[in-house]
């Protein structure tokens, strides 16, 4: 079969099973009680959970190069975060983490289906590649599931906090690289990180040449300063910093479209009273209340 590519057959043939499988979970489980859908989807986290720190002795090529691949089990990227805390998000009681889990979630497992930066240029039934579409299927398919079923219901109202959520998860991650470069497990320099190419799949350190297209969409919304060196005026992609604005802006963007996807009649009332102003009581109204 076709290594994955973009346009073959198995590229497509993943986002098919996706469809299939979240399809199928929804006919078999929607009449099933709350508490038995709960049971479920927590079982597929855990599940995702272990995936990602047994994947060290269960694919052969982290096995070759241990103790190096435990790097792959630490939390370097976005998803890694993910894996690691949605099952923990989900038995919290806190509806701002949920609202992160279910438009995080949804839209980041996706993505990884449309631009599988892993699989691309492998064989589709490499141990290591089926691994990473099971991994973001997961991240995917609990949080949709969660939202459709109305175990959780997201709000509008919430999103403006989504995108410091998302900084947060990125410090997260610069601070993993700083613990892996202390222990000696990754050797990258600043100068290497700051080109944007080495260990960046979350974007810390800019957007890489594999995803060239976006940036001057992306780019577009950053101030000049974070994107130079103030003293030389060279190409510098300050880590975190420089995606400050763009992230507020297209987060909170994405983030309210997921919003009426889920719950499009709770949406439009929350917009609308969002930006609704009481009307002032007279003075002389107030005096028979």
């Amino acid at each position: 079969m076709a290594g994955i590519d973009y346009g073959t057959s198995s590229y497509f043939l993943y986002i098919a099973i996706m469809v299939a499988l979240t399809v199928f979970m929804d006919l078999i489980l929607r009449k099933q009680s709350v508490r038995t859908k709960s049971m479920v989807l927590f079982m597929l986290l855990l599940s995702a959970f272990m995936l990602h720190f047994l994947k060290i002795v269960m694919v052969e090529r982290y096995q070759s190069d241990l103790p190096q691949s435990w790097r792959y089990a630490s939390l370097e990227n976005i998803c890694a975060v993910s894996v690691v805390v949605f099952p923990w998000i989900f038995l919290s009681k806190s509806t701002t983490l949920k609202d992160y889990m279910v438009i995080v979630g949804t839209l980041s497992g996706l993505a990884a289906f449309l631009i599988p930066t892993e699989g691309l240029g492998r064989q589709p039934f490499e141990a290591g590649v089926i691994r990473f579409y099971y991994s973001h299927f997961i991240i995917f398919v609990v949080p949709f599931l969660m939202a459709r079923w109305k175990i959780h219901r997201i709000s509008i109202r919430r999103v403006f906090v989504l995108p410091f959520l998302v900084y947060g998860v990125m410090l997260l991650v610069l601070a993993n690289e700083f613990v892996l470069n202390a222990i000696g497990i990754v050797d990258g320099s600043f100068e290497l990180y700051r080109t944007a190419e080495f260990r960046n799949s979350a974007f810390v350190f800019g957007i890489p040449e594999i995803l060239s297209d976006f940036k001057p969409y992306v780019y577009a919304l950053t101030p000049k300063i974070f994107l130079s060196d103030p003293v030389t005026g060279a190409a510098v992609h300050w880590p975190i910093i420089w995606a400050v604005v763009p992230l507020y802006i297209y987060g909170i963007v994405l983030a309210s479209i997921t919003c009426f996807v889920f719950e499009p009649s709770a949406s439009r009332h929350e917009l609308r009273t969002l930006f609704q102003q009481p009307v002032p009581v007279p003075a002389e109204s107030q005096e028979h209340i």
